[in-house]
């Protein structure tokens, strides 16, 4: 089973509420949302707490797939060179 994970900084709560980034991850197959989580901007800790609540409700999955952020690569991963 894949999952697709990505987040999205939105006025979800309402115009003029203020901005939150959700995170979720998605069953590709089904395109049901399996877990999900808000926090105030992108980062390593909203996609952990949504995978977390994604494993303790579906299981393990076997491979996420997630855009090239840099939360999930080094920046300098394309890169020929170890060192600058």
């Amino acid at each position: 089973m894949l999952r697709q994970t990505d987040a999205s900084k939105f006025e979800w709560f309402g115009k003029g509420k203020g901005y939150a980034a959700l995170h979720a991850y998605i069953d590709d197959a089904r395109g049901r949302v399996v877990g999900a989580w808000f926090s105030k901007n992108e980062s390593t800790t909203g996609y952990v707490a949504a995978l977390s609540i994604g494993l303790e409700r579906y299981g393990l999955p076997m491979e996420i797939y997630s855009d090239r952020h840099t939360l999930f690569r080094s920046p300098q991963e394309s890169s020929k060179h170890l060192t600058k």
